[in-house]
């Protein structure tokens, strides 16, 4: 008699139906389905059809590594009747061919690990490259602007196209490793310029963040984190600085630019209102 409720009843009567079809006899699949055999028995048993049973179970499912597919040869190689022996040969030949499936698999994946890194290292330096590059064509765009300006004194649209390439400038200089003292400056020479391009705040505040000036950081978020994005003087979709203060943090981390301050930075930024 079997005594359950609900879904182990279910199961139970199940188990019981089926066995009475069978004649009180499950199979080695069944038993490990019904978790009356385990992975242990499986691994130790030195029973050559309870063996069978186990490989063509895992075989089926694909999880035989390949400690476990010598030992089960080993085993094999030692049955004893003849009727067990006939098994156990085809039973055999799967796992040699199992075997050398996990071999190819092996040497595969080592390759891959390889190919993987190898691209990864290209990549860091194609993006090192490129950090470089995108400091180097600020610092150029900046140079011809003040040439320009001193042909043209005073001009509003040479001015303003001016801070935003320090403003730029700022950013680059962080992400591309330079020293964070020089991304200060150039976002502070920025602001000077155009007062109204509030955006480059949140340079300065990486500036003052990666330079360890935890306090300076700290103000210019408490200051502008809630404010709308359409004061900023860019036309970007953002709708407060908040958003584009953590994007960059975003950005800086997933390249691989971090400092000591920047999870509390990313805390800050992140508390609700």
């Amino acid at each position: 008699m079997v005594i359950a409720s609900g879904q182990r009843h279910y199961l139970a009567f199940n188990l019981v139906k089926r066995l009475e079809d069978q004649n009180g006899v499950l199979t080695i699949a069944e038993k490990i389905q019904e978790g009356l055999w385990s992975e242990e028995d499986c691994a130790t048993t030195q029973n050559p059809d309870a063996l069978l049973g186990c490989v063509r179970y895992y075989l089926s499912k694909g999880e035989l590594n390949k400690d476990y597919v010598n030992r089960a040869v080993s085993v094999l190689d030692e049955t004893k009747s003849p009727a067990a022996k006939e098994k156990a040969l085809e039973i055999k030949e799967q796992l040699v061919y199992y075997l050398k499936w996990l071999k190819r698999d092996s040497i595969y994946k080592i390759q891959k690990q390889k190919q993987d890194s190898i691209f990864k290292i290209q990549k860091q330096k194609q993006d090192s490259i490129q950090r470089v590059n995108e400091v180097k064509i600020r610092q150029d765009s900046i140079q011809m602007l003040q040439q320009r300006l001193a042909q043209h004194p005073g001009d509003s649209a040479l001015i303003f196209q001016l801070a935003e390439e320090y403003g730029s400038l700022a950013f680059y200089l962080i992400l591309a490793k330079h020293p964070p003292i020089q991304a200060i400056e150039a976002a502070q020479k920025g602001l000077a310029l155009a007062t109204k391009q509030t955006w480059i705040n949140t340079n300065l505040a990486l500036g003052y963040l990666y330079n360890g000036e935890w306090a300076k950081a700290e103000q210019i978020y408490q200051r502008w984190m809630d404010v709308s994005w359409a004061t900023s003087g860019s036309e970007s979709d953002f709708e407060t600085f908040r958003e584009v203060f953590l994007d960059d943090l975003d950005v800086l981390e997933e390249a691989g630019v971090t400092c000591p301050d920047l999870s509390k930075a990313r805390a800050l930024l992140e508390e609700k209102k």
